[in-house]
């Protein structure tokens, strides 16, 4: 009799705690619930998917007009600009100015554009050198040029020396000249040379060059200290 009420109530413990097939089952049906809950809420349906395909579509094509568009008109205009820079530099520069307003972020037009006024200035300098209306307008295009192509890449080191070499060379021609204007063209190309060759070294700190051209530009203005440190 005890053994047959030990078994009964071992019987009723084992009925009473729910079986592994049970709570699977629950847990399924927990997991079915919850997906078409989720399915329920996050359904879009066929409206919702062209919208989507529309707004995928609107920005991809902002994208191409405003990123990828205006750097491939700029690159076309620029390579048919280089092509006509050396025999017909007037056509060049208009070329140039209108891969400008191709792409306004580039520094690529603005850095030729200076490039071609530097060498203008200097045909028309070796040309006419003692009378600087002949000259010197070229010489404030060169300068608005490079300093816009600059400012579109204000980090580029190498940039800040380049326009640096050119504003030191400017210099040192037009210190040549017993014209007074002459002379204060050339002592602000030394100061706008040294701007250059600051902003470069201050990039680069550990280029002797850019160092060497900070202190020819730092003895052109007579200023020794400078020019030692």
């Amino acid at each position: 009799l005890h053994r047959v009420d030990r078994r009964q109530r071992q019987m009723c413990i084992r009925d009473s705690s729910p079986s592994p097939p049970d709570r699977q089952s629950f847990l399924g049906g927990f997991g079915r619930h919850g997906l078409a809950w989720l399915d329920q809420e996050h359904r879009v349906g066929w409206p919702g998917a062209i919208g989507g395909l529309v707004f995928t579509m609107a920005l991809f094509f902002a994208c191409h007009q405003t990123a990828f568009s205006p750097v491939l008109q700029c690159r076309a205009i620029l390579q048919e600009a280089l092509r006509l820079a050396s025999t017909d530099p007037g056509r060049a520069e208009k070329l140039l100015q209108k891969a400008a307003l191709a792409d306004p972020l580039s520094s690529a037009p603005a850095e030729w554009l200076s490039s071609l006024n530097f060498h203008q200035w200097q045909t028309q300098f070796s040309q006419r050198p003692h009378e600087p209306a002949a000259w010197l307008p070229r010489l404030k295009q060169f300068e608005q040029y490079a300093y816009l192509a600059l400012d579109l890449s204000p980090q580029d080191g190498p940039a800040w020396f380049v326009q640096g070499q050119r504003f030191l060379e400017i210099g040192n021609l037009l210190m040549g000249q017993s014209a007074s204007q002459s002379r204060r063209e050339a002592c602000r190309a030394f100061q706008q040379a040294l701007g250059c060759f600051q902003q470069a070294a201050s990039l680069y700190p550990n280029s002797a060059l850019y160092r060497a051209r900070l202190a020819e530009a730092f003895a052109a203005l007579g200023y020794q200290p400078g020019m030692i440190r």
